[in-house]
């Protein structure tokens, strides 16, 4: 069963009205679900330890996140985009 819960802004008052029922499970649904979700900590590693067997044992067979410490470090684009004159030469004129 499926249940907008943001809908009723859009429903005529007196079929709000109507099912009283609605405004209730609403209500248990919303007060149900709200218990705070616990942050895990991100699992790191660096270049140097990144095999493939130990990205797929740190991420559960890819079914957690991992960041992977200085992997785009000698990349070109982190070395272009470092650079404020960059920008500029490219991005210049656009608006924010």
């Amino acid at each position: 069963m499926y249940i907008d819960h943001y809908a009723s802004f859009a429903l005529p008052i007196n079929i709000q009205n109507q099912y009283p029922w609605r405004r209730q499970l609403h209500s248990f649904v919303v007060h149900s679900f709200r218990d705070e979700i616990v942050a895990l900590p991100l699992q790191e590693i660096h270049t140097v330890n990144a095999t493939t067997d130990e990205i797929v044992k740190l991420t559960k067979n890819f079914t957690f996140p991992l960041a992977i410490r200085g992997l785009l470090k000698n990349s070109s684009a982190v070395k272009l985009w470092h650079s404020s004159d960059w920008w500029l030469e490219h991005y210049a004129d656009e608006g924010m």
